[in-house]
């Protein structure tokens, strides 16, 4: 028995080894709000290299409240996206004509002392509904939510 001990320690090492080797690598740089701001507005799948300025880990990007480019490694290629920590919540309401939200803290609370833009155009809060209220506005594009020192983008679609 004592001499399969090893035997099953190296079949361990090489069985956690095949399967870490099967997940993709996935690389994340730390954005400044400008250039999330722009990227989320104007997206690119291939940004320029002035962006990857600042690497860190995936346990920092999703710790740290930031704006992140993602990078999934994949054999030769790759793929870029947007990746943002925050602790804004948004829910949509259903409106057939208006376009209609909560805005949250991650605690459920609502947030009516935040700035609301949709595709750049201000979603004004509406006291008397407790939410924010656009009427007759397009349901897609950019949300952009400004709470203090934070900003969070969302992508709307119908």
């Amino acid at each position: 028995m004592k001499n399969l001990y090893p035997l099953l320690i190296l079949n361990l090492l090489l069985t956690t080894t095949y399967i870490f080797s099967q997940q993709t690598p996935v690389l994340f740089f730390r954005l400044t709000a400008n250039e999330a701001a722009q990227l989320y507005h104007e997206f690119t799948p291939a940004p320029d290299s002035s962006y990857f300025h600042t690497p860190i880990s995936e346990k920092q990007a999703k710790l740290e409240k930031g704006h992140y480019l993602r990078v999934n490694l994949s054999g030769e290629s790759y793929e870029v996206s947007l990746y943002t920590t925050n602790n804004i919540r948004v829910e949509l309401l259903n409106s057939q004509h208006d376009f209609s939200l909560l805005v949250k803290d991650t605690l459920g609370n609502n947030l009516p002392a935040a700035q609301v833009f949709l595709n750049k155009t201000a979603v004004p809060f509406d006291p008397k509904t407790q939410n924010y209220h656009l009427k007759r506005a397009p349901k897609e594009g950019i949300l952009e939510v400004k709470i203090a020192q934070d900003i969070a983008y969302f992508k709307v679609e119908p």
